[in-house]
This record gives C-alpha cells, sequence and structure tokens, in this order.
C-alpha cells in the first residue's frame, strides 16, 4: 500500500491545538497530628491500600518517622492511620522503605534500637486483619551485624522477607521465612564473586516468587563504577543459590552504575544504569530483561526524549504489567518541582516507548519530586519529600495519579500539548509503518487511521 500523506498536509493547519492535563493529581500532606519532615520518602501499594512513608516524622515526642496509610475509596485516597511501633524512639527513621504484598506491609527502620544492641534499623511486618494494620512481626538483623540501617532496604514477597543495608557494611541480603513461631532468619545471601564494601552489592535488593536480585552498582569487574546485578534462585529446599550475574552491555564505559535501582514484576525485569552516556553525560537509560527458560535476557534500552546531563533516567523506578514508570533529576517542563517522571508503556509488539509525563500541582514547590514512585498499573503514587506550599518549612506531600485520566493517546511526542509536532510525527510513525499509527486499531495502516487520529486530536485531552 503507498502510504504517502501528501493530500493530508492541509489538514495540518486545522490541527494546531494545545490541552491541559485532563485531570489533577490528588495531593495528600500528613495528618494534622504529625509534625512532617520529609512526607513521600517511601511509597508502597497492595492496590487497595497505599502507604506513605516519612522517616522524620514528628510523632508525639520524637521524631521515630512513621508509615501513613490511605485506602482507594472510588478512585481518592482516604487516611486510615498512621504506623509507628509502640517503642519507638528518635532518630529512628522508620520508612525508611516499605514494600507491600497481599494483606502484609514491610516497613524498614534505619536505626530503631533493639533491647541489646541500639541502633541497627530492622524490619516491620503489619498485617491487615479486616479492619485496621496492626504489627504481627519484627525482622532483627543478624546478631553479628555491627553498624546501623539494617532496615534500609526491604522487599516482601508472601511468607519470605529480605533486608539489606544501602551503605557499604556489610555486603550480604538477609532472607527471613515466616512460620507460626514468627519470623526468623533463615539464610544470608552473599555475592559469589570477591566485592568489596564499597561496591553496593544488595544496594536495592527485590524479591519475587522464587528469584532475589541484588544489584552491585559499583561492581568493577571490568571499569570502576561499572555495576552489575547478581540473580539467586529458590531451590527446592528454600536456599537462594546463585544463578546469574547480568553485566551491563559494551562499552562498559558508556554504561557505568548498571543496576543503581531495579523494578521487577513477573517476567520483565528493568535495571536503570544512572551513568549512561549517549548524547548528553549522566544522562541515563533503563535495560529491559525478560526471563527465557532460566536466563533473564536483553531485550531493549530505553533513553528519553530530549536528554539532559544529569538526568540520570531511572534513579527512582515502578513497574506494573505494561506500564513503567521512571524519575528523572530535571525539574521537568515547568519551575514547580524538581524531577519528573516518565511514563513508558509497552505495546503490542512488546516494544517500550516513552508516552508521557506525570506533572503534580504543587502550590509552590514539589522538592525531590519522584524519590518514591508506586503504581499498581491503573494509579501511582509519586512521594516528593521536600514539598512545600511556601514559608521556611518543607514537609513532604505525595500525588496521586490517575492513569486512566492522565492518557493522551494523539500527543504522540510526549510533551503534553497536542501541536503540529504530534501530527508530523504521526505521519511519520505511518510511513514507517510503525505499529502505534493504527489508531482504528485494525491492524492496518489505511486513510482510516489519519482520520481516526485527527478525531482523536480535534477531541484533545
Amino acid at each position: 500500500m503507498n502510504r504517502s500523506t501528501a493530500v493530508l498536509i492541509p489538514l495540518l493547519a486545522a490541527c494546531i491545538a494545545s490541552a491541559d492535563d485532563p485531570c489533577e493529581p490528588q495531593r495528600l500532606v500528613a495528618p494534622p497530628d504529625i509534625v512532617a519532615n520529609g512526607f513521600g520518602d517511601s511509597t508502597a501499594t497492595n492496590g487497595r491500600f497505599w502507604f506513605v512513608g516519612d522517616t522524620q516524622a514528628r510523632v508525639g515526642c520524637c521524631t521515630t518517622g512513621a508509615v501513613h496509610v490511605y485506602e482507594d475509596v472510588g478512585g481518592e485516597l482516604v487516611y486510615t492511620q498512621t504506623l509507628v511501633p509502640h517503642d519507638a524512639a528518635g532518630l529512628d527513621m522508620f520508612g525508611t522503605r516499605i514494600s507491600a504484598d497481599g494483606n502484609r506491609v514491610l516497613v524498614g527502620s534505619y536505626r530503631f534500637r533493639w533491647t541489646t544492641t541500639p541502633g541497627l534499623g530492622g524490619g516491620f511486618v503489619y498485617e491487615f486483619d479486616g479492619e485496621s494494620w496492626l504489627e504481627t512481626g519484627r525482622l532483627a538483623p543478624p546478631s553479628d551485624f555491627e553498624g546501623e540501617g539494617g532496615g534500609a532496604v526491604v522487599s516482601l514477597n508472601g511468607d519470605t522477607a529480605a533486608l539489606s543495608v544501602s551503605h557499604f557494611f556489610p555486603r550480604q541480603v538477609w532472607i527471613y521465612e515466616s512460620s507460626l513461631e514468627g519470623w526468623t532468619l533463615e539464610q544470608k545471601v552473599e555475592s559469589p564473586d570477591p566485592l568489596t564494601p564499597d561496591e553496593g552489592f544488595g544496594y536495592t535488593s527485590v524479591l519475587h516468587d522464587e528469584w532475589l536480585f541484588a544489584p552491585a552498582y559499583r561492581d568493577a569487574t571490568h571499569i570502576r563504577d561499572g555495576g552489575s546485578v547478581y540473580v539467586f534462585r529458590r531451590d527446592s529446599e528454600g536456599v537462594f543459590g546463585f544463578s546469574q550475574k547480568i553485566m551491563p552491555p559494551e562499552p562498559y564505559i558508556d554504561n557505568r552504575e548498571f543496576g543503581f535501582w531495579l523494578a521487577l514484576d513477573g517476567h520483565t525485569l528493568a535495571i536503570a544504569a544512572r551513568r549512561v552516556e549517549r548524547e548528553v553525560n549522566w544522562q541515563g537509560a533503563i535495560f529491559i530483561y525478560e526471563l527465557e527458560g532460566d536466563q533473564w535476557v536483553l531485550q531493549q534500552e530505553l533513553t528519553h526524549s530530549d536528554p539532559q546531563q544529569g538526568d540520570a533516567l531511572g534513579h527512582r523506578m515502578a513497574l506494573d504489567g505494561d506500564l513503567l514508570l521512571a524519575r528523572t533529576n530535571r525539574n521537568g517542563r515547568d519551575p514547580g518541582h524538581e524531577g519528573s517522571v516518565l511514563r513508558f508503556e509497552r505495546d503490542a509488539a512488546g516494544q517500550w516507548r516513552e508516552v508521557g509525563e506525570l506533572v503534580p500541582n504543587p502550590p509552590s514547590f514539589a522538592g525531590f519530586y519522584g524519590l518514591s514512585i508506586a503504581t499498581d498499573g491503573r494509579h501511582a503514587i509519586i512521594g516528593a519529600p521536600e514539598d512545600h506550599a511556601g514559608g521556611t518549612s518543607w514537609p513532604g506531600a505525595a500525588y496521586f495519579f490517575d492513569l486512566d485520566c492522565t492518557t493522551c493517546a494523539p500527543d504522540l511526542d510526549a510533551d503534553g500539548l497536542l501541536t503540529i509536532f504530534d501530527f508530523l510525527t504521526f505521519m511519520n510513525l505511518f510511513d514507517a509503518g510503525d505499529a502505534l499509527a493504527d489508531f482504528d486499531g485494525d491492524g492496518e495502516l489505511t486513510l482510516f487511521d489519519f482520520l481516526a487520529y485527527q478525531t482523536a486530536f480535534d477531541a484533545g485531552c
């Protein structure tokens, strides 16, 4: 078929328009009886409940940290309770990370003071009893652990939990199992290679079914700060054994800090490398892997449109099904927020594309926007722990998005506006035979796709 678009050029003059965001996100702040100082440090969801952490929250007399729980009621989040250990003390940094799975949530505390050894940190398990979330278990670091940050990194999957430390000691991931007797430490997972402490093994570990992923984002095997991701698989006896080491693509010098952040859903693994250099330095990239047999295989590299130096794409990520949300360090398309969150989607052919940006609506300034991200595929919550409404305090906030509402199919250049450049992008896709131009969804590219695109464009977003 001749896909010539010359006959449609006159339509362009009638197709210049602009579109505001179709709906405003819900802005969440701490309950009035809590003195916030980092609301949005961490976020998580199980689909029904959404959790927002503030490691510097002042509860009662002390800066213990807290996790605030919200329930999705008809697409709007309603505050239900605040989680704080009954024996929490000042500077515990409760809420460092949060991991939710079903009716359980695991909360990390960076410096929780255990009876025998203060300041180690650890994990706290809460379960929903039908009315509220109650503490049902605690995960203490191993007895030989010396330091702090034992709850800096947490991951929960069913009856299995993982804790690790986000700084340089130790280089282990601790595996806990739940039983009728409570939670017990079952295994200390270590790198099969002799890494040094500063290579970051276990910096942001992720559990899923029989898999454990432990990155070493400063692994110097091939080049300083090159990075890698160690993959472990649980055997029939429940022990995690080394399965695969994922290295960044060559040339290694262009893909450093590989494994700085991970996002996993099913058989799809997203690995971010902050120090990727393509058009500019430190622009960052995300590498998509799929499970093939018993190996995780690279499928696609994601970069973003109009990269700027220092963007560090993938600094934070969240993945659910065919949706990937990823932070960059840039300030977005307006000066009202520090950082941006880009939206990528996987099409029917299995290819990921950047399709837009989730833009907050702060009254003044959304500082550190995107420092935490959680999604269930239909909604997303994005933390901005230095958000403020003016004045001298920076209490933080979180923004809850209806992702269906923020979808704008004809905005093909993903700049948040409908302009002549979107129409030109459509024509380029059409001429290239790209399935993204199949706007009538019949599997073929014909004149009717132009008409369907013009209808969508004229309708706006």
